[in-house]
């Protein structure tokens, strides 16, 4: 416990440990191009670390590819990542894993949104949707926001 910088010594202060978990999947379908898939892990790479415990990657096209990866191993064999898939797109398999794993708080997942919207209905964490390209962020917009948030990846 701290003294409490209004207060002193009066009424202590608390301290607490950051306790978010984040899965961020990856859209490795075949509709994906090899650009597309080095900036998704660009931005998965770089994404700030401050107040978050844990952060995995997973990668996903119809099925789930493999284990989530943790991030900071990934940040460090960049080089050596094997992207896995490169078949078609099922939303549901990234769901169906966080749904399986209560444990993450958060999911993110970053794709060219070319797929049908998942059944999110056992899904207990909060959902985001990282959208590459303007036109099917237009076209999907309206069903995948009543699934989460929906936002754009500029080029």
């Amino acid at each position: 416990m701290r003294p409490s910088r209004r207060f002193g010594f009066e009424q202590m202060g608390s301290r607490y440990d950051f306790t978010t978990r984040l899965l961020i999947a990856i859209d490795t379908s075949g509709s994906v191009g090899s650009e597309d898939l080095g900036r998704y892990l660009n931005v998965t790479t770089s994404f700030f670390k401050y107040g978050i415990q844990q952060i995995d990657v997973l990668m996903f096209d119809a099925k789930v590819q493999g284990k989530p990866l943790a991030l900071t191993d990934a940040k460090k064999n960049i080089k050596e990542l094997k992207v896995c898939g490169r078949g078609g797109t099922d939303f549901q398999a990234p769901v169906d894993y966080a749904v399986e794993h209560p444990e993450y708080d958060g999911l993110i997942i970053i794709t060219d949104g070319f797929a049908p919207c998942p059944n999110t209905e056992h899904l207990r964490t909060k959902l985001l949707w990282v959208i590459d390209n303007e036109s099917s962020y237009r076209n999907n917009y309206e069903h995948l926001r009543k699934t989460g948030r929906v936002c754009l990846l500029e080029r």
